[in-house]
């Protein structure tokens, strides 16, 4: 659960910030935060335990939620991204 660094879930941290800046670094800085961390890794895991068809209507959901929230969700969470689509939803599985 430790990274080399001994920071909490360090690795799944970096893949997180790697794979939102297509960088492959591997230093305690380049990581996201554990609330950051957690919400992807949640995203990650209801996109790999449900059928192609339930993924769609997730991504649907989430889009649709994104789209009637008055805030700029990723502009205002810039270590996160919501997958609104299939191409989104591939990025995130690792």
């Amino acid at each position: 659960m430790y990274h080399d660094h001994n920071e909490l879930f360090g690795d799944i941290r970096g893949v997180c910030w790697r794979s939102q800046y297509r960088l492959d670094l591997h230093d305690l800085t380049h990581t996201v935060d554990m609330d950051d961390t957690l919400f992807m890794f949640n995203i990650t895991n209801l996109l790999q335990s449900n059928t192609n068809s339930k993924n769609e209507l997730l991504l649907e959901v989430l889009k649709d939620v994104l789209n009637h929230s008055n805030v700029d969700f990723h502009n205002d969470n810039p270590n996160v991204r919501i997958p609104l689509n299939e191409t989104d939803a591939s990025r995130v599985r690792l």
